[in-house]
């Protein structure tokens, strides 16, 4: 039996099949691609249909706007440059998350637009928190926002589902539910799918408990971030590990809220309390604690 390498050495392009296939273009025209080896050959069939039945193209306008809360709306592209449409729902916000779909009314709406391409590895969690802010906004103004993306069947969809989840605590599954039943058309990529099912709400919003601090993925990162600093700076980073950490949360003063004029982190009892603030306030913090422990040792 021969191994997988010896088969590919003695694989030769001319031992391929020839492959036909048969495409039929949009007026009903029928050609024939011929395929051997690396080459195409393309013909016309010799013999067309009589009645020529090519592909229906669908010029009418996606204007069906899927009806959320009083202050979010879910739709197209269509729907997004359609004045008649937007004016009907009282839209006053519009978040766009298409790719290369430009803002139809620049100046009569509010728009926040980020570009996010409709691919299953895309990180659509990544964009929750950003966009729920703009919706926020558009709800504290009293106004009515638009979501839409190219055809508002995807990435529009995850975004309002992504929202209502952070927002309400709700699981995916009645959500997508509620969304769907708003848009029949809803339908996010299975990448979409998989990370709204796996997306974890309550998480988001310890993150977002820190205030202005910087998000960090893991407690390991905010481990190997402390540790490359204090030791730039020479001094106790050996005393960091991982096996020391426990949880990573704010550090609090006496009244119970968060103190940004304080050195940003401590470790005690297992500990380790993280806030990374303003670079000079970080800093200041630094040099204050590390002079205090080197007078501490000493003596």
């Amino acid at each position: 039996m021969q191994s997988l390498a010896q088969e590919i050495k003695s694989f030769s392009k001319a031992n391929l099949r020839k492959q036909c296939t048969r495409v039929t273009t949009l007026s009903g025209r029928r050609i024939i691609e011929t395929w051997k080896g690396s080459t195409v050959q393309v013909v016309e069939e010799t013999v067309q249909p009589e009645t020529a039945c090519g592909y229906i193209q669908d010029n009418n306008w996606d204007l069906q706007v899927g009806y959320i809360k009083p202050y979010l709306l879910l739709g197209s592209q269509d729907a997004a440059h359609d004045f008649g449409t937007l004016k009907k729902y009282k839209v006053t916000h519009i978040l766009n998350v298409a790719y290369g779909v430009e803002n139809a009314f620049p100046d009569l709406f509010i728009y926040k637009t980020l570009s996010i391409l409709d691919l299953p590895d895309t990180d659509i969690i990544s964009y929750i928190e950003e966009c729920a802010q703009f919706i926020d906004q558009a709800k504290a103004e009293k106004g009515v926002l638009l979501v839409h993306c190219n055809s508002g069947v995807s990435r529009s969809v995850s975004v309002v589902i992504g929202y209502l989840m952070l927002k309400e605590n709700q699981p995916f599954g009645g959500t997508f539910a509620l969304v769907k039943s708003a848009r029949p058309a809803s339908c996010p990529n299975p990448g979409f799918m998989e990370q709204l099912k796996n997306f974890r709400p309550q998480d988001a919003t310890q993150g977002n408990s820190l205030g202005s601090c910087r998000h960090f993925n893991s407690i390991s990162h905010v481990v190997d971030k402390l540790g490359d600093l204090l030791f730039h700076m020479g001094t106790f980073s050996s005393k960091l590990s991982r096996r020391n950490i426990v949880t990573v949360k704010p550090k609090e003063s006496e009244d119970g809220r968060t103190n940004r004029d304080h050195f940003p982190y401590h470790i005690e009892r297992n500990f380790l309390t993280v806030l990374l603030w303003p670079e000079e306030t970080r800093m200041a913090g630094f040099n204050s604690r590390l002079q205090h422990r080197s007078d501490k040792e000493k003596r």
